[in-house]
């Protein structure tokens, strides 16, 4: 299941986030809307449209169909590559990233750059470490005729903090696509954008939509 590198794809970051979902930026079709402001300022940046129970379900099949399109069947080899690629894209994009952080929830730049970003990218470093030295199947040399032999779950639903918009995101990200499981990530509403420029790094390494 090799995938290229795609056309960028522009997810609005304020005042309208949009969704990635199945490969496209889609406009959230909630009537529930929330005000962000900034942290520095108190200065409102508009209000946006919530998700709703539809683009949810949009999302989960999405997640379903890659995963019965074969992401759980890629070889190891395959997702760590796709991971390494993704430490590349945020590391080449790491000033963008403590930019953002810095203006979306406050952080000084000094503390966005070396914690908020340095730190990510090393927990996707440390995700591939683990990978590599995990055994697909273990055995117990007092029953050798028994096995244990590790499955990926499924579709991962996964929702993440503000406080560390870019950290908690790789975090729980990166290990279930090492694990070959499809993700459903719902960001904290106060920190979108940099959930948002992370999609379009997922994105554009070629991740199945």
């Amino acid at each position: 299941m090799s995938q290229h590198p795609r056309t960028p794809i522009a997810l609005p970051l304020w005042p309208q986030p949009r969704h990635l979902i199945d490969g496209r930026s889609v406009v959230p079709s909630g009537a529930r809307r929330i005000a962000q402001y900034d942290p520095a300022t108190g200065l409102p940046r508009g209000n946006f449209a919530c998700g709703d129970e539809a683009d949810v379900d949009a999302a989960v099949d999405a997640a379903v169909r890659a995963d019965a399109a074969g992401w759980r069947e890629t070889a190891l080899a395959e997702r760590i590559a796709l991971l390494e690629r993704l430490a590349s894209t945020i590391a080449a994009r790491r000033e963008d990233f403590a930019s953002l952080i810095s203006r979306e929830i406050g952080a000084p730049i000094d503390f966005a750059r070396a914690q908020q970003v340095e730190t990510a990218i090393r927990h996707i470093d440390a995700t591939v470490t683990a990978a590599r030295a995990m055994p697909q199947t273990l055995v117990d040399p007092a029953f050798p005729a028994d096995s244990v032999s590790y499955q990926p779950i499924g579709v991962a639903a996964l929702i993440t903090p503000w406080n560390w918009p870019l950290n908690q995101v790789v975090l729980k990200v990166a290990g279930a696509l090492a694990a070959g499981c499809t993700v459903v990530l719902k960001p904290s509403e106060l920190s979108t954008a940099t959930a948002g420029l992370f999609a379009e790094c997922i994105h554009e390494i070629g991740t199945p939509p």
